[in-house]
C-alpha cells in the first residue's frame, strides 16, 4: 500500500500487516521528509517489507508510471492514488492545488 508516514496511512498499515501476511509498504515522498524516515522506521520496527520511490520536485511522469507498475497496482482506487499523489509531487512545491 502507499504510505506516506502521516497518521492516518500509520493507523490502515497498522491494521492490514495486522490482518494480511502479505502487505509491502510504499512510502513516496519527497527528499529529506521527516514523515519518510518516519515511515521507514515504523515498517522496520514491525518487519513490513517497504519498497522507497524517492521524487524530485519537476521529475518527470514516467517515474509515476514506472512507480505503478513495479508496484504491481492493479486495483482502481490504488492507481488513483498513486497517480494523484505522484502529480502532487512531480510539480513542486507551492503548485499543489
Amino acid at each position: 500500500m502507499i504510505f506516506s508516514g502521516g497518521l492516518d496511512g500509520t493507523i490502515v498499515l497498522h491494521l492490514a500487516a495486522k490482518y494480511h501476511r502479505d502487505v509491502t509498504a510504499f512510502p513516496i515522498s519527497t527528499q529529506n521528509s521527516t514523515d519518510l524516515e518516519y515511515a521507514r522506521r515504523f515498517c522496520a520496527e514491525r518487519g513490513i517489507p517497504h519498497i522507497v520511490t524517492e521524487f524530485q520536485s519537476g521529475q518527470n511522469k514516467r517515474n509515476i508510471r514506472n512507480s505503478i507498475f513495479s508496484g504491481e497496482f492493479f486495483e482502481p482506487v490504488d492507481i488513483s492514488d498513486m497517480l494523484t499523489n505522484g502529480i502532487r509531487l512531480c510539480r513542486g512545491p507551492g503548485e499543489w492545488l
